[in-house]
């Protein structure tokens, strides 16, 4: 052992993974410890038997080494160059091992014929430090682990062709290794470093050949294999492995940057888990169906059924089309597909060429490979109903030639096919469904007058449940529910909208987005419709909120950049609006056409102000709303659809996030017939969050002496974390460990029991079962006279309001769904259905009887004259039927018991 590692314990900490990350993702411990020395600091010198090593900086530390940019000066200098200078601990090596493995690594070096292997210029020990000492190439623009992450901040994706371009150049100089029989076997972001070459960036692996310094460093100290648990394959601490094991890893660093802004540490034990049980691991839309292959055969559990690296540099470098198809349109006439046009480079303008598209198809735009086997193959040739059919050549289409030229022509490059057809313009199918063999699925024509397109053919419904924490979208697709997944394919949107430098993010993006975090925000379903922060039933809570609130011409909304020169005011309607657009436009990349409908859930007891606030949130997200479905009654379609409940007196329990809304109706030859609607807009899963939020801050203020919630960076994490406490305690788990690191010495470590939790939470399970009672005094009926309790929304997975509904009225009526949360938009999506097929609705009548409710039509607008039309006010327990439809001059709203009062 080195006489320096004598006198000095180890500092550096190492990672060991003792188990299958499939059976146990958890594993992953910190174990032996390394000394490297006191860190070199600038000016400091280095002499090899090659020259001098002068220290710049230091560019990064890792778990066995620093690396340091240094001024090289060869023994006979005509000048200095930079170089990276990587240092080793060696405890436990020999000088003699050392050598031979630096001489190797030097050798294949040399002998590498590939830009994308780091060259290893020098190797020397310095024993009195007992480090090893590896000078290389200095890459100037950093490692790809810090363009991920500054993407990630950014809420930025990354361009699919720079995705294939980094994959292909990793690849590459993956492939040169196995040629020699080097195995990286730590293959990362951080080992991969970009250097510029000729204004382009040039990705070079490092550390190759280091597994094996490392492999006998292990060896000397008697434990696992070191290595990065996120990219390692499955076989890699549990048999003897060979070269498949960096193909997984190329494979993780893809699906990482496919799903850049999100966290891959957030996604990696889902995909495990899929691996594990043969499932098919899935990227978001913007990629192809083989690109989805192309992972999955790189992430294969079997590493004889993994792609060699040749294969991977073939998949992300598949030849680009010839120069003039690259803006060429194509049309579908007559069962074969045309190019028509395209881009003339002697002339900078269009051709007039036509090419017939024989026994192949496209996979994507600048991908023309060969299809099912068959050779791709182009002829020349001169049809005149062809040609009568393009828009180069027809003189009557209602648009300029040049397709550069018409708004929002992508279309044109590689999303629609464009024919000319009785003088109008249409954008046909899209590239990427060829594939799928599903052309023609949608249709829209040109309308010069208005300068945009419009869709035409078969209209598009869908189902939104715009929830208080998270958003939901849904269809009904022959014949079947289906949830629409958001870009990275969750089943729910958070309905947060962050306001950042790059723009407005919505969805996941912006919960991860690196702004002010008073700039994100959410809560918009609890604020929208107030006039006054005053009256909001959760003002109390308003220290929880990690953005700022205020109100304005008698509106609630949001203050961004609060005293600032830039600050502004927004509604809380237009934070649901941009919520509202990213639903559209996720349900659009899923159904390929526009939604042309929607059918939009509401809390029962949303009073006027927050319909009207609602309904406005809806048409400025360019929403066409069919229909306003209260959100109870949505649930109650749902589970007659599932279950065929009928001649049945119902409870629908809908405990969402931000809301509790109950109804009581009976069901009886297939019409819903509502008797009481009573609820909660400000009584939710959230209450419970800011419950233990609380708790958690005072446990903690007592012992030291801090408050956490001045402090929004602490108060967003802290959220999160008693978020997933509630979720626990709903589970299995009778006690739970809130956990929040602040700095190095100080950590928040709470614990919290079920029944803790419980004796916190008690008024608000009390305020729920006070609203069961008034849900039956209104009905008129009992407990003992209804036939089934339907739960939905997330909060009733908590076990005490189940024990409490069960108390009241007995287990065996009480209906579970296993994903309670989707009742609602599975509603919403067989009303969307019923709609878009022109086909009666079930359960629902407009002349429906609504007691309770203070409002009975869900139709309703305006006249020119600010007359309300489609509304009629109606008290509390009285019970009204719809006959026609009233026209008033002005409309009264209010909520007290006594008659005279409202």
């Amino acid at each position: 052992m080195l006489h320096q590692l004598k006198k000095n314990p180890p500092i550096n900490y190492f990672f060991v993974l003792r188990s299958d990350p499939f059976s146990n993702v958890n594993s992953i411990s910190f174990k032996y410890k390394f000394y490297l020395g006191s860190t070199m600091d600038p000016g400091h010198t280095l002499e090899s038997p090659r020259g001098k090593y002068k220290i710049v900086k230091m560019l990064g530390k890792g778990a066995f080494g620093e690396v340091y940019l240094t001024d090289y000066t060869a023994k006979d200098p005509s000048n200095s160059e930079q170089v990276a200078l990587k240092k080793i601990s060696l405890h436990g090596m020999s000088e003699e091992q050392c050598t031979k493995e630096a001489k190797l690594m030097k050798k294949i070096s040399e002998s590498s014929t590939s830009p994308h292997a780091i060259k290893y210029l020098d190797s020397f020990m310095k024993i009195s430090h007992g480090n090893l000492y590896i000078a290389m190439d200095y890459c100037s623009r950093g490692d790809l682990r810090s363009k991920i992450k500054a993407n990630i901040e950014l809420g930025k994706e990354f361009d699919p062709r720079i995705v294939y371009d980094y994959i292909y150049q990793i690849a590459d100089g993956i492939n040169e290794l196995h040629k020699h029989d080097i195995v990286h076997r730590d293959l990362k972001p951080a080992n991969i470093l970009i250097a510029e070459e000729n204004g382009k960036e040039v990705l070079k692996i490092s550390d190759f050949g280091l597994a094996k310094v490392i492999d006998s460093l292990n060896k000397s100290l008697n434990h696992t294999w070191c290595g990065t648990p996120l990219y390692m394959a499955p076989e890699q601490h549990t048999t003897k492995y060979q070269s498949p094991v960096d193909i997984w890893a190329i494979g993780i660093i893809f699906y990482e940057l496919c799903i850049a802004p999100e966290e891959l540490v957030n996604e990696i034990r889902n995909l495990w888990k899929k691996v594990e049980n043969g499932q098919r691991v899935n990227l978001s839309s913007q990629y192809s169906a083989a690109d989805t292959t192309w992972l999955n055969k790189m992430i294969d559990k079997d590493p004889k059924k993994r792609m060699n690296p040749l294969q991977v540099c073939n998949e992300a470098r598949r030849p680009d089309p010839p120069e003039w198809r690259k803006f060429a349109s194509v049309a579908y006439f007559k069962d074969k597909l045309y190019y028509l046009g395209g881009n003339n480079s002697e002339v900078n303008g269009d051709t007039n060429r036509v090419d017939l598209l024989m026994d192949g198809g496209v996979k994507r735009y600048f991908d023309y490979q060969t299809m099912n086997g068959s050779g791709l193959k182009s002829e020349r040739f001169r049809d005149d109903s062809v040609l009568e059919s393009c828009l180069c050549f027809d003189p009557s289409a209602p648009v300029d030639s040049r397709v550069s030229q018409i708004v929002d022509m992508n279309y044109a490059r590689w999303d629609h096919s464009l024919i000319v057809a009785n003088g109008k313009l249409y954008a046909i199918g899209g590239f990427q469904k060829l594939e799928f063999e599903d052309f023609c699925n949608s249709i829209e024509e040109y309308d010069p007058q208005a300068n945009r397109w419009k869709i035409v053919g078969e209209p598009a419904y869908i189902g939104i449940d715009l929830g208080t924490t998270y958003s939901r979208i849904s269809v009904i697709k022959d014949g079947q529910f289906v949830v629409i997944v958001s870009d990275d394919g969750r089943r729910t949107i958070p309905s947060v909208v962050a306001h950042c430098e790059s723009g407005i993010l919505v969805d996941h993006p912006a919960l991860n987005c690196n702004t002010d975090l008073s700039n994100i925000l959410y809560d918009s379903k609890r604020l929208i419709g107030w006039k006054s922060l005053v009256d909001l039933p959760i003002a109390e809570n308003r220290n929880l909120w990690t953005f700022n609130v205020d109100t304005k011409d008698d509106v609630c909304g949001y203050v961004l950049n609060k005293g600032k020169p830039n600050e502004r005011f927004i509604k809380a309607e237009e934070v649901s609006a941009e919520i509202l657009k990213k639903l559209k436009a996720i349900a659009e990349r899923y159904l390929n056409k526009q939604v042309t409908g929607a059918v939009v859930t509401i809390p029962a007891f949303f009073n006027n102000d927050q319909i009207n606030a609602t309904v406005r949130a809806i048409q400025m997200a360019g929403l066409d709303l069919k229909y306003l479905l209260e959100e109870p009654t949505a649930a109650a379609i749902a589970y007659y659809n599932r279950m065929g409940i009928t001649n049945s007196t119902i409870m629908v329990f809908d405990f969402g996030g931000g809301t509790l809304d109950i109804s009581i109706a009976e069901i009886k030859d297939g019409k819903l017939d509502v008797k009481s609607v009573c609820g909660d807009a400000h009584l939710g899963g959230q209450d419970f969050d800011e419950r233990i939020m609380k708790y958690v801050i005072e446990e903690f203020k007592k012992s030291n002496n801090f408050d956490m919630s001045q402090r929004p960076n602490l108060m967003k994490r802290l959220r999160r974390a008693c978020k997933e406490a509630k979720e626990s305690l709903s589970s299995q788990i009778e006690s739970w460990n809130v956990r929040l690191d602040i700095n190095d010495d100080t950590n928040v470590n709470v614990e919290i029991s079920r029944s803790n939790f419980n004796q916190l939470c008690q008024d608000l399970f009390d305020k729920a079962m006070e609203m069961v009672e008034k849900a039956l005094r209104t009905a008129k009926i009992s407990a003992e006279q209804i036939d089934n309790v339907i739960l939905v929304g997330g909060s009733t997975r908590i076990p005490k309001i189940k024990e409490l509904l069960s108390h009241k009225f007995d287990q065996t009526r009480l209906r579970y769904n296993t994903n309670p949360e989707e009742a609602i938009v599975h509603g919403a999506a067989i009303i969307a259905d019923a709609l878009e097929k022109r086909i009666a609705m079930p359960l629902i009548e407009l002349s429906w009887n609504n007691n309770n409710s203070h409002k009975v039509l869900l139709y309703y607008s305006y006249s020119n004259n600010d007359e309300v039309e489609g509304r009629i006010c109606l008290f509390n327990s009285h019970n009204f039927s719809v006959e026609k439809i009233a026209k008033f001059d002005k409309y009264y709203e209010s909520y007290q018991v006594a008659a005279t009062q409202n």
